[in-house]
């Protein structure tokens, strides 16, 4: 008998990221685990970061203006998570819903162990859509 498939879903924008997994017990989509950017800079404007307007909400994406300049902190922070959990063998395939400027920004940070788990992807932002909502986008992601 195999065992299930440990599917990581991760729900980010800009500014927010949550770790989502299908609960054992109910089957139900459930957070465990959530982590916010810092707040923005004070009233002297955002210092070195560009901020992309979507739907009236703002997200950081990327720090400078130059070519090469770091990226976002809190993609990488984001990323550096998800590379973590992959090395660690903490699921066995990923599954990422983001804008589709974090996501492409997401996606060139992952490791390769991260890459190789990644199942799915939607370019969407859902953060702020509750749990038992979150059902009728998670699951086609989770099917493959």
């Amino acid at each position: 008998m195999t065992k299930p498939l440990r599917t990581q879903f991760v729900v980010v924008d800009g500014a927010r990221a949550r770790w989502v997994r299908r609960s054992d017990e109910t089957h139900d989509f459930v957070t465990e685990n959530e982590i916010k950017a810092p707040p923005k800079a004070p009233t002297g404007g955002p210092q070195g970061v560009v901020f992309e307007r979507a739907g009236g909400g703002r997200h950081a994406i990327e720090q400078g203006h130059g070519k090469g300049q770091k990226k976002d902190s809190f993609v990488v922070r984001v990323a550096e998570a998800l590379n973590h959990q992959a090395e660690h063998g903490d699921f066995d395939r990923l599954a990422i819903v983001a804008p589709a400027r974090t996501l492409n920004a997401l996606r060139e940070e992952l490791s390769p162990a991260a890459r190789e788990r990644l199942a799915g992807a939607l370019a969407k932002d859902l953060t702020k859509v509750a749990d038992h909502d979150l059902a009728k986008w998670l699951r086609p992601l989770e099917l493959g």
